[in-house]
């Protein structure tokens, strides 16, 4: 499509008129699609401007993936402070290990599917262990058993 000087593309395109100006929808170029050209009353009657249409807000981002538990190694400990590999995924740098829904003291992060953790075992039993990111998504969860 050739280009085309916008004041002689509106000097010969039937205008109306409306509160006093006159408008022109026009949405020839999709960059142009939902603006507005309106010609002003002023001294001269001749003024131009375009109005663009309010542009619509952005769809918020989806929502991370949920951390998921795939192992525990080792799963059971009679050492109170073995430390425990956790391996998942969407793992994040604020993942926190949760044992019996109680956040572990000691939570390193190695990548975005391991993690690392001393076991929580204050007592004998079998633990529920999780891991929430900080968005508060929280995984499925794997037993621990200190004896």
């Amino acid at each position: 499509m050739p280009r085309e000087n916008i004041t002689r593309l509106v000097a010969r395109t039937r205008l109306k008129t409306k509160n006093g100006r006159t408008i022109l929808t026009f949405a020839t170029a999709p960059t142009m699609r939902g603006m507005r050209l309106y010609r002003g009353g002023g001294a001269s009657g001749s003024t131009y401007g375009l109005q663009t249409a309010p542009a619509a807000p952005p769809p918020p981002p989806p929502p991370a993936p949920a951390p998921t538990l795939a192992s525990l190694s080792p799963d059971s400990s009679g050492n109170w402070n073995q430390e425990v590999v956790v391996t998942g995924t969407n793992f994040t740098n604020q993942s926190v290990v949760l044992a019996n829904n109680v956040p572990v003291q000691q939570t390193n992060y190695d990548s975005p599917t391991q993690l690392r953790a001393v076991a929580p075992a204050s007592a004998a039993g079998t633990y529920q262990i999780k891991v929430r990111n900080i968005d508060g998504q929280t995984s499925n969860s794997l037993p621990f058993t200190a004896f």
